[in-house]
C-alpha cells in the first residue's frame, strides 16, 4: 500500500493476468476482521483500491488482498 504509513487514505496496487476475484479486508493487530472493503471481479490489468481509513483509530493493521487463488497479508500504520 502507498503511502504506508498513512492519514486518511492509502492505496492497495495489484495485477490481474486474467478475470479474477478480487477481496480485500482489513483486520486489527489482533487479527479481527474489521472491514471487507472489496469482492468483486476485475478484468485483467493494474489495478488500485483507493482505501478510506477516516474512520479508523491511529494503530497497527493488516490487510489481506486476494487475488485469484493468490492471497498477500501486509502491515497497514495508520497515523492521524
Amino acid at each position: 500500500s502507498h503511502p504506508n504509513p498513512a492519514k486518511d487514505e492509502t492505496n492497495i496496487s495489484f495485477l490481474t493476468t486474467d478475470q479474477e476475484q478480487v477481496s480485500l479486508k482489513i483486520y486489527s493487530i489482533l487479527g479481527h476482521l474489521l472491514e471487507e472493503m472489496k469482492n468483486e471481479k476485475y478484468k485483467s490489468g493494474h489495478h488500485q483500491i483507493p482505501v478510506d481509513l477516516s474512520s479508523f483509530p491511529p494503530g497497527t493493521y493488516f490487510y489481506t488482498l486476494k487475488v485469484g487463488n493468490h492471497k498477500t497479508t501486509d502491515k497497514l500504520i495508520i497515523t492521524k
